[in-house]
Parts: structure tokens; sequence; C-alpha cells
């Protein structure tokens, strides 16, 4: 806080109003996970993206829904972010 006040020093005379405190989920390897369950089929992830899922929601809406409707990922990465990686390390 030292550190905010030294720059807005008027802030130290201001009630506290609210303090949030969140996660950002990431996975172990530092990808996301999007894509479709490889054993249960409708079940869809985007998830892992950590601190960068507010950057990358648009990218991630459109891969998802073009996995949804059956169209073929225009990524070349895809193999890198899929469930499969994730779901298949942990059966090891």
């Amino acid at each position: 806080m030292q550190c905010l006040f030294s720059v807005f020093s008027n802030l130290q005379r201001e009630a506290l109003q609210s303090v949030w405190s969140g996660i950002r989920p990431g996975t172990k390897d530092g990808l996301p996970i999007i894509g479709e369950h490889p054993n249960y089929s409708g079940l869809f992830y985007a998830r892992g993206h950590y601190r960068n899922g507010v950057l990358l929601a648009p990218a991630t809406g459109k891969l998802v829904k073009e996995l949804m409707i059956g169209k073929r990922a225009s990524i070349p990465v895809l193999g890198l972010i899929l469930p499969e990686r994730i779901v298949y390390q942990e059966a090891l």
C-alpha cells in the first residue's frame, strides 16, 4: 500500500471500500485447455488461461464455437491445447 500511497497520496485519507482476491487458474504446462473432453461427448473446456483469460476470451470463444459445430479449427497449435494432453497424462 505504501507504494500506492507514494503515487496517490490522497488515497491514504480515504476509507477502504472493499477487498477482493481471486485465483487465476492455470495448468501445469502453462497452456490453456480448450476443446471437447475425449471421453465425454459434448463436454467442452475453455480454461486454464491463467492471467491471459480476459485477453484470450474472444479467440477462445471463436475456437470453442468452431469446435462445437464440428468445424475444423483454424489454428496450427490445436494439439497443444486439447484436453487429451491432460486427461491422458493424469491416467499414466
